[in-house]
């Protein structure tokens, strides 16, 4: 799908693997071809029925991110979902406080839509993708879609306009009775949305190699030699996560003018100033045993480069896999979590 090959896979057209093998999937969410309407469109579908909810947030419009935003820190953003899917939304926030993820925009769409799909509670649902897409208003920075949904059979209006960066972007997505003023979703549909089965979907940051603490540092030394700071962000502890995020605080929109998700902020920050240490190339990892002492079981592993050693030190998650708790020069008594972010 155009996701998997955009998105995910290490290179389309290449030798290597474009599916969920468990392989190093992402590459960038910039690599979505989002040039026309009907191309952001068909992105936020094929994310959508991929399960992708993570990447179907990135193609939303920066003023809608930012609704999004402001919608969690007034607690209306229960609002995303029918109420089918908001007792199932509560239970998952419940689950998720204190868990292996900070719950920042893109996290709480991504649970927001999953207990949605599940409990049939989606207000538009595309996991089965659409029958028709016609658009039918276009100018130079604004244009109108319809999308007939095909596990419904009822027809959404898409409205788009253009970011700052020029691609085309999502601004809502609408039924006849909704209010333009409301974001992302408005309106209701006519008929009760039914169950959907993502047990078959797999979340690309989840299929990231980490099931050792060398693994996860491996991982993360080809993701910055791609320049995939996104998938790096899905990698670090929640702690070090909501680190990672504070530099951009006092920043406008987030960190960037493209973006008020915090992860894709990070991601664009790091774009333009590069990861501040020289892991592209790895000579030798060194490991010692995990230790468990206070209910966290941790690791470190020392990183020899052609140009430097560093210590990382990381974490075990709740589901087995190793996240990056801090990195820095050997030996330094730098105590920035996770990383220096200027």
């Amino acid at each position: 799908m155009l996701v998997v090959c955009g998105l995910l896979a290490l290179g389309c057209g290449s030798d290597e693997s474009t599916s969920h093998s468990g392989g190093l999937l992402p590459v960038s969410y910039e690599e979505l071809d989002l040039s026309t309407p009907e191309l952001a469109v068909g992105a936020f579908i094929d994310a959508f029925a991929d399960g992708d909810f993570i990447t179907a947030a990135l193609i939303l419009h920066p003023s809608t991110q930012d609704a999004m935003r402001s919608a969690i820190d007034a607690e209306t953003f229960y609002d995303w979902v029918d109420a089918p899917g908001q007792g199932a939304l509560v239970a998952r926030l419940t689950a998720e406080l204190g868990g292996d993820h900070y719950t920042d925009t893109l996290r709480m769409f991504d649970l927001a839509m999953q207990s949605a799909a599940t409990t049939g509670g989606l207000r538009f649902d595309f996991t089965q993708g659409a029958m028709e897409v016609v658009t039918t208003t276009v100018d130079s920075r604004a244009a109108l879609v319809d999308v007939t949904l095909r596990a419904t059979g009822v027809t959404a209006t898409v409205e788009l306009g253009k970011s700052p960066r020029g691609d085309w972007r999502i601004r809502q997505v609408r039924y006849p009775d909704g209010d333009i003023n409301e974001f992302p979703f408005s309106g209701h549909p006519p008929l009760p949305g039914e169950p959907t089965d993502l047990t078959e979907f797999d979340d690309w940051y989840q299929l990231l190699p980490s099931d050792s603490p060398m693994a996860t540092v491996e991982t993360i030394s080809r993701l910055v030699a791609k320049g995939d700071h996104l998938s790096i962000y899905f990698l670090l502890a929640a702690p070090s996560q909501r680190e990672a995020l504070l530099p951009l605080r006092e920043l406008a929109r987030f960190g960037g003018i493209e973006h008020s998700l915090g992860p894709a902020a990070l991601d664009e920050r790091l774009d333009a100033t590069g990861f501040p240490y020289d892991i592209e190339t790895i000579v030798e990892l060194q490991g010692g045993e995990p230790i468990t002492a206070a209910g966290a079981t941790t690791a470190t592993v020392v990183i020899t480069t052609p140009t430097m050693e560093l210590e990382a030190r990381l974490v075990l998650d709740g589901s087995d896999r190793w996240r990056l708790r801090q990195i820095f020069p050997l030996g330094s008594d730098d105590g920035i979590v996770p990383f220096p972010i200027a």
